[in-house]
């Protein structure tokens, strides 16, 4: 919510057979030819497309049940998405209960509601385009993060999270599937607080936090956690020996927090599989409301150097967790993932 001018002029450069329809804040409708790809298999190469999908219909008034149940046997489906029109209506019970009296209570026997999906699971889509608006779609759980309703994923801790960088972490990894294991060193630039190191000390790696400011005292009670209080240009790069993975979350522009990975990264004594970027959607001068960067000709530009570096596998995605920010994931070898998924 809030990049949809980006995220069109990116499906125009991508996608030009899409033609705008109709958005308002979080939702975008395009129309395409009968002939198009897509309307076979919609895969959509976007940073800032939550999830996609196809639209089937649109009601005015009280939405139907039982019209939501002929769509579901239409399809085969047996899961229901709901998309609140409100940001804070997210939180859907299931019984299909909100904070808005107009989303309705939906109890198909059979029928799973705002659950995650299967992979390659049909998923009927129920979206709130404005009071007594509604849009009826569906879409296919192909990729991991068409399986969470509204894009989004359900991020639990079982103890106080220090900071909200846990559930940008937690998302990433849920996201890129990275194959992190108990036991690996991870290395993180701009740590503090430690909001991710304790989302990556959770999983049993060991983290290497690299900040001039304090890391939470609670995360201390983790035996696996380094800090060193510097900034991360200034760490010897024999203390990343071992070490392999690489996050960093630092408060500058683009460029500043790639000078910096690079520097590293890029360093015959450092041997990192792969990382996991957080990029600040801000000029250089620190200002964000004067952004000029993390547009989509940017953000091609970011990719094509960050594969400079020896990354062969680069993708981009603002998360839901995100704010004016988008993670870059970067793997030595794709063929990481695939190891993962055969596991």
């Amino acid at each position: 919510m809030g990049y949809e001018s980006r995220c069109k002029a990116e499906l125009a450069s991508h996608h030009p057979e899409l033609k705008f329809a109709f958005g308002r804040p979080g939702l975008l409708t395009f129309k395409v030819a009968d002939d198009s790809p897509l309307r076979q298999e919609l895969v959509l190469k976007s940073t800032f497309a939550r999830t996609f999908g196809y639209s089937m219909t649109t009601i005015q008034g009280s939405l139907p049940v039982d019209l939501i149940e002929t769509h579901c046997k239409t399809h085969g489906a047996n899961l229901v998405h709901y998309w609140s029109r409100s940001d804070q209506d997210r939180q859907l019970n299931e019984a299909g209960e909100a904070s808005t009296p107009n989303l309705p209570r939906l109890n198909i026997p059979g029928i799973r509601l705002n659950k995650n999906a299967k992979s390659g699971e049909t998923v009927i889509d129920v979206i709130e385009i404005d009071h007594e608006h509604w849009l009826i779609g569906y879409h296919q759980a192909a990729q991991t993060f068409q399986r969470w309703r509204a894009g989004k994923p359900m991020i639990t801790c079982q103890e106080p999270v220090v900071s909200r960088a846990y559930n940008k972490t937690a998302e990433a990894l849920q996201w890129s599937r990275l194959p992190i294991r108990a036991g690996d060193i991870c290395v993180e630039i701009g740590a503090a607080p430690g909001g991710s190191a304790q989302a990556l000390l959770q999983r049993g790696c060991s983290v290497l936090a690299i900040d001039p400011a304090d890391m939470d005292e609670r995360l201390f009670g983790y035996p696996r956690l380094q800090h060193i209080k510097k900034r991360g240009k200034d760490v010897p790069k024999k203390s990343f020996a071992g070490a392999r993975w690489l996050f960093a979350d630092l408060n500058v522009a683009p460029k500043l927090t790639l000078d910096t990975v690079e520097e590293i990264v890029t360093n015959d004594a450092v041997h990192f599989r792969g990382m996991v970027l957080t990029l600040k959607s801000m000029s250089e001068s620190g200002d964000a409301k004067q952004d000029s960067s993390l547009f989509p000709d940017e953000i091609a530009g970011i990719v094509d150097r960050v594969r400079g570096w020896g990354m062969r596998f680069v993708k981009t995605r603002q998360l839901a967790y995100n704010r004016n920010e988008i993670c870059l994931l970067a793997l030595k070898q794709k063929a990481l993932l695939r190891a993962r998924a055969r596991k």
